[in-house]
């Protein structure tokens, strides 16, 4: 505080020869600068520097707080800043040079291309001048630089940037609805949504939901939220929920994690550079690895999964989909309900590709696979009468 310029100002004023005889390293509270002074004139001083320092708190206020804090101690006035924010604000430490600002703006184009969904809306509210200044090419490492968590060649400059290509009446609300859940998710307040589902003959379209957290998983940003109509746990697409509304008078359910999730064995025969993948994607935990010597290895360990929502079990989509994109370098020995969904996969999709030709079987699995996965027997019946009406 003593090298604001408010206080040099009153130092020039009431004593400027303060300024000659002692650096400001040395004004410090603790340091004792009277034997070497006008006593009388440094009293003087001290009673003027302090209605200073009162205007300043009286002045420097933001949204009505102010910006310096007065405690008493030992009958002294001490004041303390009240935020590193404003502190930072009245010493100019917020200025940055030139290569620091393009490393920041080029972080904010990859928030705000991969993760804006992810990031809650008051937060993004607050970096909404950095994220437009970061619509512009900064540096030369963003043609240099690939995200790939699933292969898939993209980069920054390709993707859809919500700042630029959805209206502004949509974009508000969208940013309502994911302020409503962020909100209900940070104060544990149930609300209630339309949510347009693959499964809306388990859920229907209209749910109420006591948020758990937010996911990124697959390239969506999802809600692990606890169902009030059916008491299971699910995940829903963020950005899919639509007109939502809080609702405080309802019980929120906090969730009971060993309700919502199991821990089972796995084991695992694959290619080494398959062992090497696993390891550093953090698949599992207390995991174990034998090599055979011959390109080939076994890796064992525990890996927790989620109840299904539909059924008694395990949910085990999104582990069978990530283990899939190893294709014939992995086979899975155990557990049971993990190894028959890939063999079920892989006897579907060996049929996919045994011709060209779409056949009534090939129409069948490609439009039951999801409810398939879902134990949707509903959906499968009604599938599965179609091709055999056409068949008749």
């Amino acid at each position: 505080m003593i090298n604001s310029q408010p206080v040099m100002n009153a130092i020039d004023e009431f004593y400027p020869e303060l300024r000659n005889k002692t650096s400001t390293e040395q004004m410090h509270p603790n340091t004792n600068i009277e034997n070497d002074i006008d006593r009388d004139k440094y009293q003087s001083f001290k009673r003027n520097i302090h209605r200073k320092l009162i205007a300043m708190v009286s002045e420097s206020k933001i949204g009505g707080e102010e910006r310096l804090i007065k405690s008493v101690k030992n009958k002294r006035n001490i004041y303390y800043w009240a935020s590193e924010e404003a502190k930072n604000e009245a010493i100019g430490l917020e200025k940055i040079s030139d290569k620091r600002f393009e490393a920041r703006m080029l972080i904010f184009r990859f928030i705000d291309a991969y993760f804006h969904s992810f990031i809650p809306p008051d937060v993004l509210a607050c970096l909404k001048e950095d994220l437009q200044e970061a619509q512009f090419d900064y540096h030369t490492w963003e043609d240099k630089l690939r995200f790939l968590p699933q292969g898939l060649n993209t980069t920054i400059k390709h993707l859809e940037h919500s700042l630029n290509n959805t209206s502004q009446q949509s974009d508000q609300n969208i940013d309502d609805n994911l302020l409503r859940v962020f909100n209900a998710l940070d104060k544990n307040v149930v609300f209630s949504a339309t949510y347009n589902s693959l499964h809306k003959n388990i859920f229907g379209t209209e749910v109420e939901l006591s948020p758990q957290r937010i996911e990124y998983l697959n390239q969506k940003v999802l809600l692990l939220a606890y169902v009030h109509a059916n008491k299971k746990y699910k995940r829903f697409e963020i950005s899919r929920l639509k007109d939502v509304k809080h609702l405080p008078k309802k019980n929120f359910k906090k969730i009971d994690w060993n309700e919502y999730e199991q821990n089972y064995d796995f084991d695992f025969r694959t290619h080494d550079w398959v062992v090497n993948s696993l390891k550093a994607s953090g698949f599992g935990h207390d995991t174990s690895v034998s090599s055979h010597g011959t390109g080939m290895s076994r890796i064992k360990g525990q890996i927790a999964l989620p109840n299904h929502f539909n059924h008694d079990g395990p949910d085990i989509f999104d582990c069978v989909n990530f283990l899939s994109h190893y294709g014939d370098a992995l086979e899975v020995l155990k557990p049971d309900f993990l190894r028959d969904e890939m063999k079920r996969r892989a006897t579907n999709a060996a049929q996919l590709y045994s011709t060209r030709e779409l056949t009534d079987r090939k129409a069948m699995i490609i439009q039951s696979s999801a409810a398939e996965q879902a134990n949707d027997i509903e959906t499968l019946t009604v599938t599965k009468k179609r091709y055999e009406d056409n068949n008749d």
